[in-house]
């Protein structure tokens, strides 16, 4: 009788050893996907905030208040712009003043199959989920490393770039764009760009940024380091005409509505 009671003490021993050890397990676990949880939610969030667009949706200060308005009947969308910029649709320059805004838009249905630098319709696709998931990454045109982020538009998903140079090693431009992809069973993109005429005026106030290639560009100077410039141009430590291009296009796209 004896030996039968140590017998069942050992194995409630046992259990107990067992219950404590798979406790200690499970918690222990628990703790550690908790802060791997915590690790990733915070790795996520820090993505996210260097990938997202500081620009303020919904302006409403005193000095965009008395902007004209630009209003699109077919596609459902509005904006408003100085009076002292002109608004040009589809693949024409603008001549007038020293910044102007730069109207592409079509239903993504339209969009031809195959078309360089990424004005495709299977890359708008993409482009238009990928923002919709937090990412910005996909390539359309010839972006600046870096500026590529996402921008916060009701009624759609949208995204900003910003373009220094394209192609020619001698291209030099001033290009802030906004990719907007609407909502809807007829979704359309519309991109505005904002961009600088005055690209002689840009070059001498900024000239520690470029350099001259006389073999390649003649009497013109090119760029020495766009990313430089581009890092500058976003603490606002470049000159004040640039400053001015830069923000203007902030200002524009805070007032941005798709209204249908």
């Amino acid at each position: 009788m004896k030996r039968k009671w140590v017998i069942v003490a050992c194995m409630v021993v046992v259990l107990l050893g067992i219950v404590a050890v798979g406790a200690t397990y499970f918690f222990v676990n628990r703790k550690a996907e908790n802060g791997l949880k915590d690790l990733v939610r915070q790795a996520n969030e820090l993505s996210k905030g260097e990938n997202v667009s500081t620009i303020n949706k919904g302006n409403t200060s005193d000095k965009t208040s008395g902007w004209m308005t630009y209003t699109d009947e077919k596609y459902g969308f509005t904006f408003k712009y100085p009076d002292s910029v002109q608004v040009v649709v589809g693949d024409t320059k603008s001549t007038s003043g020293d910044i102007y805004v730069s109207l592409e838009k079509s239903y993504i249905k339209d969009l031809p199959e195959s078309a360089p630098m990424g004005n495709d319709k299977e890359t708008a696709l993409s482009d238009a989920t990928a923002i919709s998931t937090g990412d910005a990454s996909v390539s359309i045109g010839m972006p600046v490393k870096g500026s590529s982020k996402i921008l916060n538009i009701d009624g759609g998903v949208a995204k900003e770039t910003t373009t220094l140079a394209v192609l020619e090693v001698c291209n030099v431009q001033f290009k802030r764009t906004a990719y907007i992809y609407s909502n809807g069973q007829n979704p359309f993109r519309i991109a505005v760009s904002v961009i600088a005429n005055n690209v002689d005026s840009l070059k001498v106030a900024n000239s520690k940024y470029f350099v001259a290639d006389a073999s390649n560009c003649g009497g013109e100077k090119r760029w020495k380091d766009t990313e430089t410039f581009y890092k500058d141009l976003i603490s606002g430590k470049t000159d004040p005409i640039s400053q001015e291009w830069y923000g203007l296009f902030n200002e524009i796209i805070s007032t941005f509505q798709i209204v249908k």
